[in-house]
């Protein structure tokens, strides 16, 4: 049985009108396939377009739109995942649900997300590092060999205090004698 409307983000439209604001700028292929959005993207490349009602402009995320019309159901507050990896596929075969948490940890095992709660990666490797291995190495040998606190090396290298307190107790940068 098919529905007559669908009601996406509180509005409700005949699904042959939300069809035909999705379908018209998406190149469809093969299942298997990516189904680009052709139209305006926002800067993470995920495809969006607005609408006016009652004199207000409402702006869609494309994807979650598919997601909606295969599975005749807004998907609220849960995120609407790509198996793909590709922000601008509208194809629903490759569409999932999943919680903040779930999405990072897909990123996260995908190589795309460089920190995730206790998978966070280390060191330099970690995204927002401040400071190299060279760096956090010369940090200590200051503070052990010439008695620099946590002022002077904050005056040389930058940070917070509590970023650089922590390199020199040890409880960050652990495999950097």
């Amino acid at each position: 049985m098919s529905i007559q409307t669908l009601s996406f983000k509180g509005i409700e439209l005949p699904v042959t009108e939300w069809e035909e604001r999705l379908w018209s700028r998406v190149v469809k292929g093969e299942r298997d396939e990516c189904w680009e959005w052709k139209g305006t993207r926002n800067q993470k490349g995920y495809g969006t377009f607005a609408i006016r009602i009652n004199g207000k402009q409402i702006r869609f995320i494309v994807h979650r739109l598919s997601y909606a019309l295969e599975h005749n159901h807004d998907p609220g507050k849960l995120f609407t995942c790509h198996r793909c990896d590709n922000p601008p596929c509208v194809n629903p075969h490759h569409l999932f649900l999943g919680t903040a948490r779930a999405n990072n940890l897909d990123a996260f095992r995908k190589g795309r997300n460089q920190v995730v709660g206790a998978y966070a990666k280390c060191g330099e490797d970690n995204v927002r590092s401040l400071y190299t291995r060279e760096q956090v190495a010369e940090m200590r040998k200051l503070a052990n060999e010439e008695g620099w606190g946590v002022p002077e090396l904050r005056a040389e290298f930058g940070g917070s205090r509590g970023g650089v307190h922590a390199i020199l107790s040890g409880a960050n940068w652990k495999n950097i004698a």
